[in-house]
Formats: C-alpha cells, sequence, structure tokens
C-alpha cells in the first residue's frame, strides 16, 4: 500500500506540470528574443505543433517522477524524525533531523534521473521530432556521457536542495496545524502551495541553467562557461527568465501532490482501520482477545498431542 501511495504524487506532477514544464524550458533554452514571454511562447507552440506539443517529453517525465516520487517520499518517511506530541517539540534538532531526511531522499533520485531529465529537455526542445525520435538520435549518434551532462546540478538540486525543500514543508504544515483552521487535506494543499512557491523562487536559476546544458553537449563546454554565456545574455534577469511560468506551474503542482498524497494516505488508512475492527483477532490493541484467537487455534491443529491441548486449554480458563 505505502509504495501505491507514494505514486501518486508523481503521477499529479507529471498530468498538472507538463504543460507549464514545456514552457518554462523553451523560454529558459532558447535564445533571446525567441519569445516575448511565456503566452507568446504557449500562442507560437498551439498553432505551430498542436496541443498534444504541450505534453511532449510526457514519457521521460513519468518515468522520472513515478520513481522520484516513490524513492523520495518513501525514504524520507523511513528516516524522518517522529512528529513531535505538541508545538513545543518543533525544535531546531527536529528541523535538523528533517533536514537530513530531505537530504538522504534526493541521494537515490539523483542515480536515475539525470539521463531521464536529458531525453526530457531534448524532446521538449525539438520542434519536429517525438520524444522516440529524439531518444534514437541520442543513442545512434551522442557518446555516452551526454546523459550524465549537468550531473552536478542535479545532485545539487536534489539533495541539498530537498532537504531545504522539506525543513519548509514541515515548517509551514506545522504551523497550520498549530492553528487548526481548515481540514488537514486543505492544510496539506495550503503547505504544498507555499512551499512550491518559495521552492520555485530558490532553485529558478538553477533550473535555467540545468536546461541550458542539459540542451549542449561538450563543444558549448563546461557548466561553468554556460553559466558564463547565460549571465552575459542578461545577468540575473537572463537567470530568471520563465519564472513567472516556473511560479505558476510550482504552486499548483505541489499543492495538488502534496495533497493527493495526504489524502490516499487518510484513505488506505481509513480502510486498514476498518478491515481491522471487522476482524477482532487481528486486533493487536486487544491483547487478551488475541492471545486466546491463537490458543484455541492451536488446540484446533489436527494431531496436536493431547497433553499439550490440556495444557493450552488450561490457559483459556
Amino acid at each position: 500500500d505505502s509504495f501505491l501511495v507514494n505514486l501518486v504524487p508523481g503521477v499529479t506532477w507529471c498530468v498538472v506540470g507538463q504543460p507549464f514544464d514545456l514552457v518554462r524550458v523553451r523560454l529558459a533554452a532558447e535564445s533571446p528574443g525567441a519569445y516575448r514571454g511565456a503566452v507568446d511562447c504557449l500562442v507560437k507552440t498551439l498553432r505551430a505543433e498542436g496541443a498534444g506539443a504541450l505534453w511532449k517529453g510526457l514519457p521521460p517525465s513519468l518515468l522520472i517522477s513515478l520513481p522520484h516520487s516513490c524513492l523520495l517520499f518513501s525514504t524520507y518517511y523511513a528516516f524522518r524524525p517522529k512528529t513531535p506530541d505538541t508545538d513545543d517539540g518543533y525544535t531546531a534538532a527536529f528541523y535538523a533531523e528533517v533536514l537530513r531526511a530531505g537530504m538522504l531522499a534526493g541521494v537515490p533520485i539523483t542515480l536515475f534521473q539525470n539521463p531521464l531529465d536529458v531525453w526530457r529537455v531534448r524532446s521538449q526542445m525539438s520542434r519536429q521530432l517525438s520524444g522516440a525520435t529524439v531518444l534514437g538520435n541520442l543513442l545512434k549518434s551522442a557518446p555516452p556521457s551526454i546523459f550524465m551532462r549537468g550531473a552536478s546540478l542535479t545532485a545539487f538540486r536534489n539533495i541539498p536542495c530537498t532537504g531545504g525543500y522539506m525543513v519548509c514543508y514541515e515548517a509551514v504544515t506545522a504551523y497550520l496545524n498549530a492553528r487548526k483552521w481548515f481540514a488537514s487535506e486543505t492544510r496539506a494543499l495550503m503547505a504544498g502551495g507555499v512551499v512550491g512557491l518559495f521552492y520555485s523562487l530558490a532553485t529558478h536559476p538553477l533550473e535555467v541553467l540545468r536546461a541550458n546544458v542539459l540542451n549542449s553537449d561538450a563543444t558549448s563546454g563546461g557548466i561553468v562557461r554556460v553559466a558564463r554565456k547565460l549571465w552575459g545574455e542578461g545577468g540575473a534577469r537572463r537567470m530568471y527568465r520563465g519564472v513567472l511560468v516556473s511560479i505558476t506551474k510550482a504552486v499548483p503542482v505541489h499543492a495538488a501532490g502534496l495533497w493527493s498524497l495526504a489524502v490516499v494516505k487518510d484513505l488506505v488508512e481509513t480502510r486498514r482501520k476498518e478491515n481491522d475492527s471487522a476482524r477482532p483477532d487481528l486486533n493487536v490493541g486487544n491483547h487478551g482477545e488475541l492471545r486466546r484467537s491463537i490458543t484455541m487455534r492451536a488446540i484446533a491443529v489436527p494431531g496436536t498431542d493431547v497433553t499439550m491441548q490440556r495444557h493450552l486449554a488450561g490457559k483459556l480458563r
């Protein structure tokens, strides 16, 4: 159950976020002057390629998001500290443990994500070729090292930035929970939106740099050379090109993803409690009844020694 639950945010991220991501990538990686802004990019894409183009790069995005979501939340909740019983428990030590758990969660997703990100970005930058054709061309003509371009940027985004993301999420969630203004699912929706906003603003320059590195080859130079080129094209303004699209995407995507996780977790937990209550013999909260049920079953096992049966029967008295 937990495996399937942890996949839910990944599906939500892709379905809601893919059109935003395509516009963001094209604004970030195209040369200056190609588009007047996000709306112009969207209109030109729809006119030239149709509505289906908005979901270009969806297969690699799903291949990224599903294991990303599963590994991220599985690893995070495995290392996350226990939720404090009172508001006073949300101390610096608690958030330090949250930061560690978030950073550990970023390690496994980094190991497989970069090759898929190269495929995704190049599919989104392609005007005429399908994602499968882009992948085929990469496998035929590009050196294997092309799939690891920008790996250090991916690691930085996935490890320390994920730690910060989780600290922010836990802090906002604790703030909302302490006031109990809304239902728990609504609080998860609001916390996801707030965290998505700040995370997007903080990491957007990194994402612009990643998009350009992933869409280039070795002849374009390394990360430093690409960064200098981008800065020379417009300084900080160039590094924040497409930030409104990024924010417009991040708020609903993170809100919907964390909301869907909270809703499905509650549904699974409710179903588990209903199943347990329907089978009293499995209700470990009632230790006496559980022990009695197990003992009666042992007596009924064919071939049980008579002396043992008498001994077990005595235990029931």
